[in-house]
């Protein structure tokens, strides 16, 4: 029996009892759910006349939120992804289908939380939930790392300083009944900076985090890149966000000790709109590099070059152009997005 189910129902069924026993205070609001789903196509095409093309549809993502008042709140997100490649639709629903979160979180006060259930591992950029304005996870952070990182576990956080940082720190574990089959995965800490003391520039955020555990259980040993073959490993990440005036900016270093991999990715956009008070429309040309270092294959550089649409009713289009080039082989690639979301 996969534990991921069985803490998913216990999960349900301490949410519905806190829901119902937890009540609010004079004027607290109780049981307010709002949410988002975003569905998305996406298409691509290698530019080397071979013909190779790749589809992702449907790509949906529906996340949620429940608040159940004195501090509690139920959050979810689930995924589903279903791939063409190769000429080939995958239709596994197991391998497209992903709970990304899913935890009961109690809130003391702002310094002060825990979540327990299947919560998010939030290193670097993409995994924190920063914007990214390619169309697919960076190459400098997903070759290294699982994108919408999330095991079983617990953790801890909260704001300091009055809200100009924040912490994270979690236990994680991959579970299975009977309970002897259950493995530790590891401990993963970050902690987000938007200034420390000094406030490096107004709205720029610096962050810094880490993981050491095994690679054996939880999406270390399933959704694992290409890269990982040791037993166990750690990482160390840190990152940084800016965004200003139409103005943005991220980018990361992700260092891996299997292998002594390395990577470093940077991009930055503009919203052309922005200064003319474009208010739903969103025109927004940008540029990012990915590279990573001491790979079996040898090093990789990406550079793409895309276009972001924001259009009114939460429609975007995304295009873009890649360059990616590893040893002797350079690889050109085009790839349009369109997407929509809808708040609840």
């Amino acid at each position: 029996m996969n534990i991921l189910r069985f803490i998913t129902g216990c999960t349900l069924g301490a949410a519905c009892f806190v829901n119902a026993h937890a009540g609010g205070g004079a004027g607290e609001p109780k049981g307010r759910l709002h949410g988002e789903v975003a569905a998305e196509v996406n298409y691509g095409r290698r530019l080397d006349g071979s013909g190779f093309n790749e589809w992702d549809f449907p790509h949906l993502t529906l996340s949620a939120g429940l608040d159940m008042g004195r501090g509690w709140t139920l959050t979810a997100e689930f995924e589903y992804e279903r791939l063409r490649e190769d000429g080939e639709w995958c239709n596994d629903h197991r391998a497209n289908f992903a709970t990304n979160k899913f935890y009961v979180n109690k809130q003391w006060s702002e310094c002060l939380g825990m979540k327990l259930g299947i919560v998010d591992v939030p290193l670097g950029v993409t995994n924190a939930g920063g914007l990214a304005l390619t169309i697919y996870d960076p190459l400098s952070e997903a070759a290294l790392m699982p994108m919408t990182w999330h095991e079983t576990g617990v953790s801890v956080g909260g704001t300091l300083a009055g809200g100009r940082a924040d912490y994270t720190v979690a236990a994680l574990a991959y579970g299975s009944l009977p309970l002897d089959d259950s493995r530790a995965v590891g401990m993963a800490y970050t902690t987000l900076f938007r200034s420390v003391g000094w406030r490096p520039v107004v709205d720029m955020r610096l962050g810094l985090g880490g993981f050491f555990g095994n690679t054996m259980r939880g999406m270390l040993r399933y959704s694992q890149p290409d890269i990982i073959s040791a037993h166990t490993l750690s990482y160390g990440v840190a990152d940084a966000c800016y965004e200003h005036g139409g103005l943005t900016a991220s980018g990361s270093f992700v260092y891996c000790t299997d292998g002594d991999v390395r990577s470093v990715g940077a991009e930055a956009g503009y919203d052309v709109l922005s200064a003319s008070g474009g208010g739903r429309w969103g025109l927004v040309p940008f540029v990012r590099y990915d590279g990573v270092f001491h790979t079996g294959g040898g090093d990789i550089n990406k550079f793409t070059a895309g276009l972001n649409v924001t259009l009114p009713y939460d429609f975007i289009v995304k295009a873009e152009y890649g360059r990616c080039a590893r040893a002797s082989e350079t690889v050109n690639t085009l790839d349009v997005s369109v997407g929509y979301a809808l708040a609840f």
